[in-house]
């Protein structure tokens, strides 16, 4: 490993010194020291020294593979699914409910049941709304495309929902909405103190 290497896998130090980036692992910006018996992982960059290592893991049995899949299995159910299963669901309690009363209704007054069935599966049919998530991913889809053209990365359709029912956004704070590298925007001086006395 030199100087501006990426480590494609997990390695062990074998011998030599190296100072690595591990910003897209741990979120620290402050590279890491790293010396023989030592661990890299798969994905850091090599920002100082020169080391031999030997290789521990490789694709998904990387730190950074594993973690990887433990975000891409994590499956939620979305603020939107969970209404829209539950719109459905009172939907097709009532409809239930409404269908029984139907078929009681006519079996009181003697009404052949064959006549009556079609009306009653009309009414189950009809009233469940399955083409409901379909539509709401394609009004996503294309809410996801105007948010694309301002410049927001969208990683999924149902990211749009989420972020419109977040009461507190929780953030790790290198690479996320940072660079990963200090910068000076603005001096803010108080007085008696000017510019060049906080610069000084």
């Amino acid at each position: 490993m030199r100087l501006g290497n990426l480590v494609p896998s997990d390695c062990r130090v074998l011998d030599g010194e190296v100072e690595v980036d591990q910003s897209t692992i741990t979120g620290e910006s402050e590279p890491v020291s790293r010396s023989a018996g030592s661990e890299l992982y798969s994905g850091t960059i090599v920002r100082r020294g020169e080391a031999t290592a030997d290789v521990t893991a490789t694709g998904a049995r990387t730190f950074y593979g594993k973690t990887a899949e433990l975000v891409r299995s994590a499956r939620t159910v979305s603020h939107l699914e969970g209404l829209l299963f539950n719109i459905v669901r009172y939907l097709v309690a009532l409809d239930t409910t409404l269908a029984a009363v139907v078929v009681l209704f006519a079996s009181v007054r003697g009404v052949d049941l064959s006549l009556v069935i079609p009306f009653v599966l009309i009414l189950l049919i009809a009233s469940v709304p399955a083409a409901m998530p379909a539509t709401f991913t394609i009004a996503n889809a294309y809410e996801s495309r105007g948010l694309v053209e301002e410049g927001v990365l969208v990683t999924g359709l149902t990211a749009i929902q989420d972020a419109a029912t977040m009461d507190v956004l929780c953030v790790d704070k290198t690479g996320t909405l940072t660079e990963g590298r200090e910068s000076l925007a603005d001096i803010a001086a108080w007085a008696p103190a000017d510019e060049r006395a906080v610069l000084a």
